[in-house]
């Protein structure tokens, strides 16, 4: 089997994108092109999320939160969304803080 040479690192794999191997390209182009904002608020009255003039319990909310990041999130054409989990969910006064773990797959 004919084996491609990556022009970064030299490894000699099957498939190069952008003419590098997968390693290579994922450090040379990032999965994550763009985040767009997302307006989200807590209500200290209440103890509910504000989201698109929503008010969502907190339970309820983290179950809809990673398809909120979704359409939010704009992924590179060169991979495809894998996973997306949410970590980490915080409120600190009226803002929700979180982290996003995105897992993506070179197309």
């Amino acid at each position: 089997m004919f084996l491609k040479t990556c022009y970064s690192c030299g490894a000699k794999v099957k498939a190069l994108h952008e003419g590098l191997c997968a390693t290579c390209c994922k450090e040379e182009f990032k999965p994550i092109e763009d985040l767009k904002p997302i307006a989200l608020k807590y209500c200290n009255v209440t103890h509910k999320i504000a989201y698109q003039n929503r008010y969502h319990e907190i339970e309820e909310f983290v179950t809809l939160l990673p398809n909120i990041v979704r359409k939010h999130i704009v992924i590179s054409p060169l991979y495809t969304l894998k996973e997306l989990e949410i970590e980490d969910l915080q409120i600190v006064g009226h803002k929700v803080i979180f982290d996003i773990k995105v897992e993506c797959d070179l197309q």
